[in-house]
């Protein structure tokens, strides 16, 4: 009777979650979303069915850590990243930051096999992404290394840039989760 009870549970969770009915949950730690960096720490996440979030290989911060699409789980500090506006202009620059801890890796598009990875902040066109709204709180993001926007492709695959299409989808489509 137990594992009956286990499975229907389960089963009502996949439909409610597939239905779409179910609110994103929060893909970053209480540390970021409540630190020193509190409104600007957190996460984009896309709009797929079963949304992927930024998030870096491994937990890593070493140089070319690829930044990876993982499900949006609360309390995964590889999805912490602090969210800055560049020179206070439009373009924004994400940088890692585990338990809200800054680590000075940026994600970087290098124009070239166009995987995201981390790279030193340094503020160059490479790190900064412009912000293109398409909905209520939804947004595309442009790099301004190369105009191609950023997609996710699947769990634990590298998020990409990749040229604008004529239709958007939804790994195509972000939005800033805390």
């Amino acid at each position: 009777m137990r594992k009956f009870l286990i499975i229907a549970a389960l089963f009502a969770a996949t439909a409610f979650v597939s239905a779409g009915l179910a609110g994103p949950a929060s893909a970053t730690t209480a540390s970021c979303r409540g630190g020193p960096y509190v409104g600007l720490c957190g996460t984009m996440v896309d709009h797929e069915n079963f949304p992927l979030a930024f998030d870096a290989k491994n937990h890593s911060s070493a140089y070319d850590t690829p930044v990876i699409g993982y499900p949006n789980l609360d309390g995964d500090a590889a999805s912490d990243f602090v969210v800055l506006p560049y020179a206070g202009g439009p373009s924004i620059m994400f940088i890692f930051a585990p338990y809200g801890k800054i680590t000075n890796m940026c994600i970087a598009n290098l124009a070239g096999p166009f995987n995201l990875v981390l790279r030193p902040c340094n503020g160059s066109v490479y790190q900064r992404f412009n912000q293109r709204n398409v909905g209520q709180g939804a947004v595309v993001l442009i790099s301004l290394a190369d105009s191609r926007i950023v997609q996710s492709n699947g769990k634990g695959a590298s998020l990409t840039a990749v040229p604008l299409p004529a239709n958007l989808v939804a790994s195509d489509v972000w939005s800033f989760a805390r």
